[in-house]
This record gives structure tokens, C-alpha cells and sequence, in this order.
């Protein structure tokens, strides 16, 4: 016979998950300068596991290596997230790798190439994003969208 908690907890696995936090499309780098800097190096693990925000890592380069621009930016072809990214930690960092995360051709770990986004039905998706579209020229706007009755159309 199974607990009342072991049956909560078993429930609970097999429902949808939800996370709250950023997903960085792409990463940063060290700038060539730094590269061979160990404390440098240091900061950047500690930005890399979660131990340490981006902003806090950013500030101790300018104050202990008086270095405003520590980093610059790199793509890449997966989603990056790490434990300070999430209201979770590293604990809901390593469930959203362990639900979601795959590893492609020359990964070591699990990365986010995939993640599925669920929004709520709020009346549709004006009402989640409500913008338009417009491109700006010497006559503003030169061109925009406007919704009609037949759909989003170019006027």
C-alpha cells in the first residue's frame, strides 16, 4: 500500500510544469583581454553556475579589474538559462534540462534547443501582444498593419 504523499507526488510528476525566468538567446564571452585572467576566469564560472548574478559579476569586474566592458556576445543554437535566471534555482534549472533540454552533435550537457511556451487564452493573441507592425521612413510611419474585420492588413 502507497502513501497519501507518495500518490501526491506521483500526481504531481505527471502534470505540466511551469517555470518563471529568462531564457538568453545566445551567450557571453570574455573579451580577449581577459581570456588568460584567472580571477577573471573565476568570475565567469561563478556567472556560468548560478552562484552569481550577471549585474554582481559584471560590477566585480569593474571594481577589482577596472573593466567596464568585460563581455561581449556570442550566438548560439540553443536557449541559455542559468540557476539565477530562474525564481527556482538551480533545482528548477535542472528540471527544465531534465524535461525539455536535448543534447545534439557535439554537447557534453543537456541545452534548450526547444522549449515549449504556453500562453493562456486571453481572447486571442492581440490581446497577449498587442502591437502592430510599421516601417518607418521619411513619411512616418511609411507603412503599418491595421487589424480589419478579414485579418491584420498593410495600409
Amino acid at each position: 500500500m502507497t502513501s497519501i504523499i507518495a500518490e501526491k507526488l506521483a500526481a504531481k510528476a505527471n502534470t505540466i510544469q511551469s517555470f518563471s525566468g529568462a531564457l538568453r538567446p545566445g551567450a557571453v564571452a570574455l573579451v580577449p583581454k581577459l581570456r588568460d585572467n584567472p580571477k577573471a576566469k573565476a568570475l565567469m564560472e561563478e556567472l556560468r553556475t548560478g552562484k552569481r548574478r550577471f549585474k554582481e559579476v559584471k560590477a566585480e569586474f569593474e571594481r577589482t579589474l577596472n573593466e567596464k566592458n568585460p563581455f561581449f556576445p556570442t550566438n548560439t543554437q540553443h536557449w541559455n538559462v542559468y540557476p539565477s535566471d530562474l525564481e527556482g534555482g538551480s533545482a528548477a534549472l535542472e528540471k527544465l534540462l531534465e524535461l525539455y533540454g536535448e543534447m545534439r552533435g557535439q554537447d557534453t550537457v543537456k541545452r534548450l534547443y526547444r522549449v515549449p511556451v504556453v500562453f493562456s487564452d486571453a481572447g486571442g493573441i492581440e490581446r497577449i501582444f498587442p502591437s502592430e507592425f510599421a516601417m518607418k521612413g521619411p513619411q512616418q510611419p511609411a507603412y503599418r498593419s491595421q487589424e480589419t474585420a478579414n485579418g491584420r492588413k498593410c495600409v
